[in-house]
């Protein structure tokens, strides 16, 4: 069926005459009325013969080409909701096709919808960074959050790059981000962990038997704090245990974290790790006994040492 002159029809008397309608269509609060000028400004409501006909018309004026007049006809979408989500999808099927003057321009569609757009197409065309940025810029937060949780993550700790860690997972509201504080909040203090600490104990170090100065001590038992939080709480993190990569990605940062434990131990900083060995990889587990057992025995030293 062609629908050009049924949309236009009901365009012209409907909403630019206010003479005639489809029946199903809804009356909202125009039953007390009276004067004519008062009945054309009133709102109409909502009628599905009209959205149905108006997404017909868009579909078969995309089908011949015309997505921009396509686009034009579901501005005209009567519900808000409704209207966003079509012509999100009509923007995320023609990526990268279209004139961004018009878009912006003459059809005023928001930025913000352009880049979801896009984020949609990257992700269906496997670009996940693109589609992180895209979605970043269109507002979607807990979307990129995802990506870069899921897909991003977990290549850049295997490639041992805390700062694009941080940079990945520094761009989020913590509000809009669901579970913020159990995700992407513990890339963010691995990350600061494992670029932090060891730069603090060398200077440590280097200060031998002097008096530590007392701002980078407090950094460091700040952070130091934050180790066996870790150690703790990753693990439940990766939920996909049969990801090869999740699993690599788990090991990698139980290993460096637990790499740090004996360090700051020697220094009197760090508590031991509350973390169960049976919850780690076995590398990492290995790393677990073996600094427990340092540990264990810088304890009985001190014993000794007052005996």
């Amino acid at each position: 069926m062609d629908y050009r002159l049924p949309w236009h029809l009901y365009i012209l008397l409907a909403t630019v005459l206010r003479k005639r309608d489809f029946g199903d269509r809804a009356e909202i609060g125009r039953g007390n009325l009276e004067e004519e000028d008062e009945m054309e400004n009133a709102p109409l409501g909502t009628s599905v013969l009209a959205q149905s006909v108006t997404l017909s018309y868009a579909s078969q004026l995309e089908y011949i080409g015309e997505k921009e007049k396509a686009l034009f006809v579901l501005l005209h979408l009567e519900q808000a909701e409704g209207r966003a989500i079509a012509i999100k999808q009509l923007l995320a099927r023609h990526a990268g096709e279209w004139d961004m003057d018009l878009l912006t321009g003459d059809l005023c569609v928001p930025a913000a919808w352009i880049s979801e757009a896009n984020g949609i197409r990257a992700r269906y065309d496997n670009d996940v960074f693109q589609a992180y940025q895209c979605f970043l810029e269109g507002g979607q937060q807990q979307l990129a959050h995802n990506i870069a949780l899921n897909d991003l993550a977990p290549e850049v700790v295997i490639r041992g790059d805390p700062e694009v860690l941080k940079s990945l997972f520094g761009n989020f509201t913590p509000s809009e981000i669901s579970g913020w504080h159990d995700t992407g909040n513990l890339y963010l203090q691995y990350a600061e962990c494992v670029t932090k600490i060891p730069k603090l104990l060398e200077v440590l170090a280097k200060e031998g038997n002097a008096a530590p100065d007392v701002v980078q001590q407090a950094e460091l038992e700040r952070l130091a704090q934050s180790v066996p939080h870790l150690l703790e709480n990753l693990p439940k993190m990766f939920e996909h245990r049969d990801d090869l990569r999740q699993r690599i990605c788990l090991a990698e940062m139980l290993s460096q974290l637990l790499r740090l434990v004996s360090p700051l131990r020697m220094y009197g900083i760090a508590a031991r790790p509350h973390t169960s060995s049976g919850m780690l990889p076995e590398q990492a587990r290995l790393q677990h006994v073996q600094s427990s057992s340092r540990e264990r025995l810088f304890r009985a030293l001190e014993v000794a040492s007052y005996a």
